[in-house]
């Protein structure tokens, strides 16, 4: 059934995952080897530009079809009544066991917390940063459904779950006859959340990033027993504040226009505010582990044509 792997952090490679959960049932579209989809027709498009334009039909669903109505995308950027919603997505209990059972795994291997409160924190800032930027009501809620699902993945393993994530979130997402083409906005956004081989394909993806890496914060350490010698709890468990803002105008903003990088019109300032006990964990620690991150966060926020910046116990490092 498995394919050989072309990625050792896997197991397996995509096409084989694919053919697996096929077999299985899992409503999963495989193309036909014969006819390979061109690249022009599967590019992603960034739905920060523009609301997304309606497809003709849905993604197939458990019996095959797709009325392509619900969840079209209006003129104005928002969605036709019978929309797949953030609220349908929680009321899944399919979405809901793979969180809950893909947070218990992670506990067992050492990692931090990353059930529902990270989920639902996820999705709502996620949301906050779109809206806050005035993007179209429709991309803000595909943003918080790609935030919430962003980690189902560690169902499978740890590595390589943002990649099997968006796999999952398909055959989820088209199950609930969501259109293909804000489907695909979601998968790509949740295939490249993870700062070892992500990037901010789309508005979506950027803010489903910006808001996965600010969750920085003590009520994720699991066992505080470990804090002495594994530095990823140390740091969490020093970390009692966590605040996300953006800022649209203000003399802060107006300042970090001034010194953007950027060529095109800086449209906002995302700041993550931390509070760090430095009796716990120096701030150099917090570097350490977390600088792929903020690397990450700051090409999500030029997504987004916004300057990112980090403030720690007050004083501002990026």
């Amino acid at each position: 059934m498995w394919q050989e792997s072309t990625d050792p952090r896997l197991g397996y490679g995509t096409a084989g995952f694919l053919q697996a959960m096929a077999e299985l049932g899992h409503g999963f579209f495989l193309p036909d080897k014969e006819s390979p989809v061109k690249a022009e027709e599967t590019r992603s498009r960034d739905v920060g530009a523009a609301p997304i334009a309606p497809v003709s039909g849905a993604c197939p669903g458990p019996n095959g079809g797709g009325s392509g109505e619900s969840g079209r995308l209006e003129a104005n950027g928002a969605a036709a009544p019978g929309r797949v919603t953030l609220e349908r997505v929680r009321a899944s209990e399919e979405v809901e066991h793979y969180i809950e059972r893909a947070n218990e795994i992670l506990g067992t291997v050492g990692y931090t917390e990353h059930g529902r409160r990270h989920h639902s924190l996820c999705a709502r800032r996620a949301r906050e940063i779109l809206e806050q930027l005035g993007r179209p009501q429709r991309v803000c809620e595909l943003g918080e459904i790609a935030a919430y699902l962003h980690d189902i993945g560690n169902i499978v393993n740890r590595n390589g779950h943002a990649h099997s994530g968006a796999l999952l979130a398909h055959s989820i997402l088209c199950g609930m006859g969501m259109p293909v083409n804000e489907v695909t906005e979601i998968i790509a956004a949740i295939g490249h959340h993870d700062e070892a081989d992500g990037f901010p394909v789309n508005a979506i993806s950027a803010a489903v990033i910006l808001a996965d890496k600010s969750d920085v914060h003590r009520s994720r350490v699991r066992e505080t027993s470990t804090i002495n010698f594994d530095i990823h709890d140390r740091v969490n468990y020093a970390a009692t504040r966590s605040v996300l803002s953006v800022e649209t105008r203000g003399s802060e903003m107006e300042q970090a226009a001034d010194e953007a990088e950027v060529k095109c019109p800086v449209a906002g300032l995302i700041t993550l505010h931390l509070t760090i006990d430095t009796s716990i964990s120096p701030v150099m620690e917090y570097f350490e582990i977390f600088l792929p991150r903020m690397i990450l966060s700051r090409r999500a926020a030029e997504k987004l044509s916004c300057v990112y910046k980090l403030q720690v116990n007050g004083a501002e490092f990026l």
